[in-house]
């Protein structure tokens, strides 16, 4: 299960902001059953085998090709050495190890410059309503701090269960756009999304 702002090995940082989310200072959160926390180094590995998951990574847009767990530590240190406006978690059931990643991060760049979220689970998780918990929480926290700001997603059209997460919690389509998928290699049509305060629906 993913949506498609998760952008592993990218620079992405507009410059200073005034309103902005720092990783340097991102809260741990913690839900009935998940713990969202900071990634750290040692996550590289368990973002390589996700990133090397089909089902994972063929829904997602940038992704390097092979990915391995060098690609996953230089998405940790992105985030950790400030090059990405944003908050990166690990999704854990215990506070351990990661088992997907959720991230909202801000883009300068593009027809919707914004707030836009992002996440994968592996698939051993699926089906249980883990990543509606995990980005409930998140977007509660968010919104919290951020009520006046549109929070934008993307998903695959072939990807109905990550839709569905979204509508769940609010999210209503604007649209469609066609984007080159490089784990697929090949354009895919995405379907856009968008959320706003008074439209959020906690799980």
């Amino acid at each position: 299960m993913s949506a498609l702002a998760i952008t592993p090995n990218r620079n992405l940082r507009a410059g200073p902001r005034q309103n902005t989310l720092s990783f340097a200072t991102q809260p741990t959160i913690r839900t009935n059953r998940l713990t969202l926390r900071a990634l750290k180094p040692e996550d590289q590995y368990r973002l390589a085998t996700g990133m090397q998951t089909p089902e994972v990574v063929r829904m997602l847009l940038p992704v390097p090709v092979p990915y391995n767990h060098e690609d996953g530590l230089d998405f940790v240190r992105a985030w950790q050495g400030g090059e990405i406006d944003g908050w990166a978690y690990a999704i854990t059931l215990d506070g351990g190890a990661l088992e997907g990643v959720i991230s909202i991060e801000h883009r300068e760049t593009g027809k919707r410059p914004g707030w836009h979220i992002g996440y994968w689970l592996l698939p051993t998780h699926w089906g249980k309503g883990y990543m509606s918990e995990a980005a409930s929480a998140l977007i509660e926290r968010f919104f919290s701090i951020m009520m006046g700001e549109t929070l934008y997603a993307g998903v695959i059209t072939d990807n109905p269960a990550s839709l569905k997460v979204q509508e769940k919690l609010g999210f209503s389509v604007t649209g469609t756009t066609w984007a080159f998928c490089n784990p697929r290699g090949t354009m895919v049509d995405v379907v856009e999304t968008e959320l706003t305060f008074g439209s959020f629906m906690p799980a």
